[in-house]
């Protein structure tokens, strides 16, 4: 069987199989050009997750005894007010008008604040040195994990226990300004302090030693505290002792808002016994001044 096909070859379209049929319609279709959708190369995109918001109140609270020393100082501010309303009205009444001001209401006072614990919670007695327990959940780092916060946190951590601080020294007000340099002053501080204390400690696991009794110990004269004893000191005189006077304060606060809410009543019990000693006094003096008449009119 002879052929003409040589190796490589294209068959002719007359060689070529024509058993497939189509209409007009098809070829036309098949021949006219469309629009050919092309999908995108598909790029790995990296979803911004919003990172876990941890409440700051759960792990970091304000002590509770400087919490109560700020709310028993606004108490105060809020009965000298009382206070100075009330010695206006008295001093704006007259004399005859004395059982208008009997009869006036005043605002009864709001109670004292109470703290949840008590005071006795948190009074210690001066420690000494303690004796280091490796064996313990703190040095083995047992416990629980306290969680990452960022700068924004720590910030907002800082700048609340500087309010509270400068709330308890007894400042009212303050402008933002002025919150804000104190808050950067104290990260600082206790920024530096950090460095300080893991300097310490590397130096104790390198060495042995550390010349104190305690890295702590080391920081806390490095930085001019003193002693850890002056950090007990300062609890017990600057916030335990100033409690303390503020609570006392109040106490004599609410003694005089009774006094003062009684002087009316006093008064009038005052003006009605000095009424009653007046009519006395007219009543003995016409007596004596009838009996004298008659005397005169028997001599006659």
């Amino acid at each position: 069987m002879s052929t003409n096909n040589h190796w490589g070859e294209f068959t002719s379209a007359s060689d070529a199989d024509t058993s497939i049929t189509m209409t007009t319609t098809e070829r036309e279709h098949m021949q006219k050009p469309c629009h050919m959708e092309i999908e995108g190369p598909r790029l790995h995109q990296q979803k911004s997750s919003p990172a876990p918001t941890t409440d700051v109140s759960d792990v970091c609270s304000v002590d509770p005894v400087t919490l109560h020393t700020i709310q028993l100082l606004q108490y105060a501010s809020q009965l000298r007010q009382l206070i100075s309303s009330i010695q206006q009205q008295l001093g704006s009444m007259k004399s005859d008008t004395v059982d208008n001001a009997a009869n006036t209401s005043y605002v009864s006072m709001p109670p004292m604040p109470v703290m949840n614990k008590p005071l006795a919670c948190f009074r210690t007695q001066s420690f000494g040195f303690v004796e280091k327990n490796l064996d313990s959940d703190f040095a083995q780092g047992k416990g629980d994990i306290l969680p990452d916060f960022d700068g924004e946190t720590i910030h907002k951590l800082t700048k609340r226990s500087v309010a509270a601080i400068t709330a308890q020294t007894g400042y009212d007000t303050s402008l933002e300004s002025v919150l804000e340099t104190l808050t950067d002053i104290g990260q600082d501080y206790l920024s530096e302090m950090c460095k300080l204390l893991r300097v310490a400690v590397d130096r104790e696991a390198l060495t042995g030693t550390l010349g104190f009794a305690d890295a702590v110990e080391q920081v806390f004269h490095e930085m001019g505290i003193g002693s850890i004893r002056s950090l007990h000191y300062f609890y017990q005189t600057r916030v335990l002792s100033r409690h303390s006077s503020v609570l006392q304060e109040c106490q004599r606060l609410q003694c005089k808002y009774e006094h003062l809410q009684s002087a009316p009543r006093e008064t009038r019990q005052a003006e009605s016994w000095k009424n009653i000693k007046h009519s006395e006094l007219v009543l003995n003096a016409c007596t004596c001044k009838r009996h004298f008449n008659s005397q005169h009119f028997n001599v006659e």
